[in-house]
């Protein structure tokens, strides 16, 4: 299955935000990392436009993934979700 397919699947429309879309994995009970440049971390929860980050050394952060670089989630072999740059 396509990934996006995949997502199509779990969430219903590829078409969300990417916020909402990381909101709603996180509501199903997956993990979802961060990789993005500048934001990189362990997605914690999202309310409205604020993405929570808890970066490596244990610090948090707020950021949005709807402004700014664009970016896409993949699903890692793991069964986590990461959030990652186009290139």
């Amino acid at each position: 299955m396509k990934f996006d397919k995949l997502i199509e699947s779990i969430l219903g429309n590829t078409e969300q935000s990417v916020n909402k879309q990381i909101g709603d994995l996180l509501a199903q009970g997956k993990k979802v990392y961060s990789s993005a440049m500048g934001r990189v971390g362990e997605i914690l929860n999202v309310t409205g436009n604020d993405v929570l980050i808890k970066t490596r050394n244990g610090k948090k952060g707020v950021t949005s993934f709807d402004h700014g670089d664009k970016v896409k989630i993949d699903k890692t072999p793991e069964g986590d979700y990461v959030v990652i740059n186009l290139s």
